[in-house]
């Protein structure tokens, strides 16, 4: 980790979400200097160990939203004053600046002001490194690597078994999280199941409250805990339907709802799970998934999801078919037997494979290959 002492990683992205932090903890703990500059600032967002610096948009690129009659997801338009954002990158003078997609307009700024100053470009997005590019994409990607230099970096591997590593300059980076070693194992007889996610409809709480209803009728001793966030309507009205299906299921005294809890309070809850699920559909990437990992608990998450490819099937998780009660049903008996064999040996191996995959130490490995 030496190379990276004193080294200047400077990240350009949309807003600092929560999957970063790890990463910049462990850059700042190999020696590495970081900074951050973003479009919009997110309402939990943790600034302990950073304050990204907000860029002030240009009216140029206020005249192309109004253009584009719609401002995107996270701002995709957006970028600051052409002229004082090159002396504010001059003035930081990173050795490395790493860009949110190349598609959005402040990355496209700094791709062209990299031609002409001194750092090196790496290209952050979330694209499976090994899944299915056509001829054309491929000639693009080329031609872009050849002209400006840059690496490019995903969290998510995608299916090394069917395709090829999209190009030899795209690198495996790993989302990161603490490896917090487990305070109890499973003692039986109950499992306590936990799930985090917002209120939303295709995070499937109600499924997953199906599911649990119907292995308790099944003889299976369980507990649910849902920890989520409720910041709009749409939220709310997810919410009530899940209150309302409990007042009339048999489930009660058998979960428990925790709303818009602190994200420092998490760790305490993944330390009383068993068993970790996600019934998410369409789920892009997801930091629940790599935190509860890195707590030693396996996973159980959907084949939509991004982040199922750091699961190893049988060993420390399952993959269910998204949207399928049955399969997700199949996966936590699945799940719940392997532990009962030997509880102590079971999570031992789930917090090994974690230590060998998503630890701080493992992000920094990779880090620097990408670098190199």
């Amino acid at each position: 980790m030496d190379n990276l002492r004193n080294k200047h990683i400077h990240w350009v992205v949309p807003r600092y979400h929560t999957n970063m932090l790890p990463w910049v903890k462990a850059l700042q703990g190999s020696g590495a200097i970081v900074s951050m500059d973003v479009v919009l600032q997110g309402k939990t967002e943790d600034y302990s160990i950073l304050s990204p610096y907000v860029l002030e948009q240009s009216i140029l690129s206020r005249w192309l939203e109004v253009c584009k009659k719609a401002p995107g997801t996270n701002k995709p338009f957006s970028f600051p004053s052409i002229y004082k954002y090159f002396r504010h990158l001059r003035r930081l003078d990173p050795d490395y600046v790493v860009i949110r997609d190349p598609s959005r307009y402040v990355s496209r700024l700094i791709l062209f002001y990299s031609l002409f100053m001194r750092f090196n470009v790496i290209c952050y997005n979330q694209r499976p490194i090994y899944s299915f590019i056509d001829l054309r994409n491929q000639l693009v990607i080329k031609v872009f690597n050849l002209f400006f230099h840059a690496r490019w970096m995903s969290p998510i591997l995608g299916e090394k078994h069917l395709f090829k590593r999209i190009s030899n300059n795209h690198f495996l980076v790993p989302f990161a999280t603490e490896i917090i070693p487990r305070q109890k194992n499973w003692h039986g007889p109950v499992f306590n199941l936990l799930t985090i996610g917002k209120f939303e409809k295709r995070k499937n709480h109600l499924m997953l409250l199906k599911v649990v209803e119907q292995l308790l009728v099944s003889g299976m001793p369980l507990n649910l805990t849902i920890v989520g966030e409720l910041s709009s309507q749409n939220h709310q009205d997810n919410y009530d339907e899940l209150i309302q299906f409990l007042s009339v299921s048999k489930l009660m005294g058998h979960c428990q709802i925790y709303v818009n809890l602190p994200y420092l309070d998490m760790k305490s809850y993944y330390e009383r799970a068993d068993i970790f699920v996600l019934p998410a559909s369409n789920e892009p990437a997801s930091m629940s998934v790599i935190e509860a990992l890195g707590a030693g608990i396996p996973v159980i998450c959907s084949n939509e999801n991004g982040t199922r490819y750091y699961i190893e099937e049988g060993v420390n998780g399952e993959i269910f078919i998204a949207g399928n009660q049955k399969s997700l049903e199949a996966c936590i008996l699945n799940i719940s037997k392997k532990i009962q064999l030997n509880p102590n040996l079971f999570y031992q191996r789930c917090l090994f494979l974690a230590s060998q995959s998503v630890s701080y130490e493992q992000f920094i490995r990779a880090f620097r290959e990408c670098l190199n």
